[in-house]
């Protein structure tokens, strides 16, 4: 009511007048090395819509997601194809992919949104090798691994290994030790660590190695 008695409104301020909630997680680094065309550019995070910040980007500040890791490891990285080298990145952060996915290295070494790996299902395989692989990666958990990779022990280390997962068929007869070769080492712990339809295959020497199986 004003001063004559007679009824007032009261005015509700417009949903775009509240302010957000501010972004919290720090900046992703600079992959990608260029803007998007989506690219909001700002002098400071007040300027920045929704839940982003201003950071840094090919050298220029623009809105951005915070550096905020999903769940799941990246499927683990395959070699460089011939050809796609200039692939450029289309992620910086988990953050800049939808839903679950995550953003991982690709295999022209270019970053992009993917689905996570799936986690490793099996036991750990035995430890016939008794050393360490050069390409072994140290790992305190199974969330430390990438790909369908696991924690499992190795010459006295942990590392990142193939659960043992047996394949189809059957190796092939082991022959008895050839004279010379006892130094042999061992390749494989299990038929997982072999390409294709190999399995993990005690030789001749007296090593495991990756073998097709026997027909």
């Amino acid at each position: 009511m004003d001063a004559n008695g007679c009824p007032t409104c009261k005015c509700n301020p417009s949903p775009d007048s509240y302010p957000t909630a501010k972004a919290k997680g720090p900046c992703p680094a600079d992959r990608v090395g260029r803007p998007f065309k989506s690219d909001v550019t700002c002098s400071s995070d007040d300027g920045c819509p929704g839940n982003t910040k201003c950071c840094a980007r090919a050298g220029a500040q623009v809105c951005r997601s915070p550096d905020v890791l999903k769940e799941g490891n990246c499927p683990i990285k395959v070699t460089t194809k011939k050809g796609n080298k200039k692939a450029e990145s289309k992620c910086d952060a988990d953050s800049e992919c939808v839903g679950v996915q995550k953003c991982c290295q690709q295999e022209t070494g270019a970053f992009d949104c993917v689905d996570p790996a799936a986690k490793a299902k099996g036991p750990c395989p035995a430890d016939r090798v008794g050393r360490p692989f050069k390409s072994d990666v140290t790992c305190s958990s199974d969330d430390g691994c990438p790909g369908n990779t696991q924690c499992c022990a190795r010459a006295g280390a942990q590392v990142c290994r193939s659960p043992d997962l047996l394949k189809e068929g059957s190796c092939p007869i082991k022959v008895t030790t050839k004279k010379g070769n006892k130094k042999a080492e061992s390749k494989c712990d299990a038929d997982s660590e072999c390409f294709g339809v190999q399995k993990c295959c005690q030789h001749e020497t007296g090593a495991f190695d990756c073998v097709d199986p026997a027909k």
